[in-house]
């Protein structure tokens, strides 16, 4: 099983919006993104000694077979978009080509 960090999810997921909102600067028709709402399959781990604490690990689709759902939590992640300085502004966002999907 690959562990793909949380942190490094909702890092991605960011990155993703921000491209999409770029790409979008220039469209006519725009989606304003009021909630994010995400959900993952997740492995939560222990680490004892050195670095005390709980880690959180998305689940890759490829476990290669491996049966992890014993393992595993479900978490739904719901997200508000916050523009840096703390602008609580409609985020926009439309697709490549201003069309809708």
């Amino acid at each position: 099983m690959e562990k793909i960090a949380l942190s490094d999810v909702i890092v991605n997921l960011r990155r993703e919006l921000v491209e999409a909102q770029n790409k979008a600067a220039k469209e006519n028709l725009k989606f304003h993104v009021d909630d994010i709402s995400v959900e993952l399959q997740v492995v939560a781990n222990q680490e004892v000694g050195g670095k005390a604490g709980v880690q959180f690990w998305v689940v890759s689709g490829e476990t290669g077979g491996k049966d992890v759902s014993g393992m595993t939590q479900k978490i739904t992640l719901k997200l508000k978009p916050v523009l840096s300085g703390g602008e609580r502004k409609e985020l926009e966002i439309a697709d490549e080509g201003g069309k809708p999907k």
